[in-house]
Order: C-alpha cells, then sequence, then structure tokens
C-alpha cells in the first residue's frame, strides 16, 4: 500500500520519521518495516526497492536535526510521546 510521507535524503538512502503525530504507539507502516525490512520506495517519477533500518546513535542524532530542521513538528511530537520517535532510513538495493 502506498503511503505519502515526509523524507529526507542521506546520500542515496531515504529517511522517514516514525512520528504518528506523538502519538503512543508506532504507526502500523514502521511495524510492518520492523517485520519486514524489504520495501519499495516511490519519490516523485522513481520507483526502488529498498532495505529499512532503524538509525541509532550519532547517525539518528544527526538525521533527527536534519528531518526536524525540514519539518519542525517533529521536535512538539517527540516532547508529546514517552516513545523515542523512531528514524527510518531506506537504503536502496539492486
Amino acid at each position: 500500500r502506498a503511503l505519502p510521507l515526509i523524507y529526507g535524503s542521506a546520500g542515496t538512502s531515504y529517511v522517514v520519521i516514525a512520528s504518528k503525530g506523538g502519538m503512543p504507539e508506532h504507526p502500523l507502516w514502521f511495524r510492518n518495516l520492523a517485520a519486514e525490512p524489504a520495501c519499495e520506495v516511490q519519490v516523485g517519477a522513481k520507483h526502488l526497492r529498498g532495505r529499512a533500518r532503524v538509525a541509532e546513535g550519532a547517525e539518528r542524532e544527526r538525521l533527527w536535526a536534519q528531518m526536524a530542521e525540514l519539518y519542525p513538528p517533529y521536535l512538539a511530537y517527540q516532547k508529546a510521546t514517552r516513545r523515542r520517535i523512531p528514524v527510518v532510513v531506506i537504503d536502496p538495493v539492486a
């Protein structure tokens, strides 16, 4: 199922935030990717296969800051929930 998300880029990878507006539980799309990280991505007319992973450590902090600059409400969403909002990296695969 196609789902439009705000995205950023990190090299050749794409970055999305599993915020669900600061709700207490993760969005369903995130839980689906956690169970099966293989996915398909469409950005404009470009289609690609990818593999999703959750960014951790310094990479997460850098990408979180990048995405919060792109879409500042993410900061309020994080304050609204106890869970640590996942930063998801989708790496292209051949």
